[in-house]
């Protein structure tokens, strides 16, 4: 089978002369968000988009869960949200309920970039006061979920990342639409984003599954949203494909 979307294989992070905020993929990637975003928004009932190829249910649906009380502030952290799809997910379909606050951290590029259109799109001033986009992840601050989607896979140092997210203290860390594979962690080249090409882990799933558990946190959701890739980069006997787990904090015993 001919090779598709990626070449190479490393167990260390490859170099590339473009990474994911290379002011042509920042401008490609935020249009196509934004242009998303505002379909969600201006729909007249609730929709998800790519929902049958990225995911994009689960983080909406966790969310809604969750939502006991309607007095209570719900809060929601983000890493690499892109133009803040999600959040116009979750509010739709919940009803835009005005206790839930979302946090989006992306690239400062990306924060410039889409933050105008953003306030353009939406219009509506309570909306856009609960959302919030930095190039940061916030420190002592408590959220109910963490959420990262497609990202993680984009980040040289991924478990630094991790560790800051969980600071956050989430009952819920979850992860959407990221490469794993049933044997080992490694990096490859993307090349389906030509000119660019930019390098991205395939994260073992047992390796990952254990890290965060010494972190605190189990694994109480593990799906496959995606048939595994024609590639020339998958390990002897093993399978690659993006999917979604979901961590759930443990309780200690009182």
């Amino acid at each position: 089978m001919e090779e598709f979307f990626f070449k190479g294989f490393s167990k260390t992070f490859l170099s590339s002369k473009y990474s994911y905020d290379s002011p042509e993929l920042v401008e490609k990637h935020s249009l196509g968000q934004l242009s998303e975003m505002a379909s969600l928004y201006n729909h007249p009932f609730s929709i998800m988009l790519e929902s049958r190829m990225w995911g994009s249910t689960i983080l909406p649906v966790l969310v809604a869960s969750q939502l006991n009380n309607p007095n209570s502030i719900f809060r929601i952290l983000e890493f690499g949200g892109g133009a803040c799809k999600q959040f116009i997910e979750i509010i739709k379909a919940t009803k835009n309920q005005n206790n839930i606050f979302y946090h989006n951290v992306e690239l400062e590029a990306y924060v410039n970039f889409c933050q105008p259109y953003l306030e353009h799109i939406l219009k509506d001033e309570s909306l856009i006061s609960r959302i919030k986009m930095t190039g940061y992840i916030p420190k002592y601050e408590y959220f109910d979920i963490v959420s990262c989607t497609s990202s993680l896979q984009y980040v040289e140092d991924w478990k630094d990342v991790v560790k800051s997210c969980l600071t956050c203290n989430p009952l819920f860390f979850v992860v959407i639409n990221t490469p794993f594979n049933d044997k080992i962690t490694y990096s490859r080249f993307q090349y389906n984003l030509k000119p660019l090409v930019i390098p991205q882990w395939v994260f073992g799933i047992d390796e990952f599954d254990n890290f965060i558990g010494k972190l605190g946190y189990n694994k109480v959701f593990y799906s496959n949203h995606q048939l595994n890739y024609p590639t020339l980069d998958t390990p002897e006997n093993s399978t690659t494909t993006f999917s979604a787990c979901i961590f759930k904090k443990r309780v200690l015993p009182s």
